[in-house]
């Protein structure tokens, strides 16, 4: 069995700070990206034109109907 000292724990520190940081703006652009898609998306099916609703609607209704695991 292995014991991990802590110079290999200090070594390690500096990667683990990047992944947290690439980690933290990965979600803060897809909050950002998500957030805008579906505001956009809802204003489309409330939208007069009856095509450019019914498209909003079907994209909603297709991504909802799908499995995550498909989308991922």
């Amino acid at each position: 069995m292995t014991v991990l000292g802590l110079g290999y724990l200090g070594g390690t520190l500096p990667l683990l700070w990047d992944g947290m940081q690439t980690t933290l703006l990965l979600t803060v652009f897809s909050l950002v990206g998500g957030l805008a898609l579906g505001m956009l998306l809802a204003v489309l099916r409330l939208s007069r034109a009856k095509p450019v609703a019914l498209a909003a609607a079907s994209y909603v209704n297709l991504i909802r109907a799908l499995p995550l695991l498909l989308l991922i």
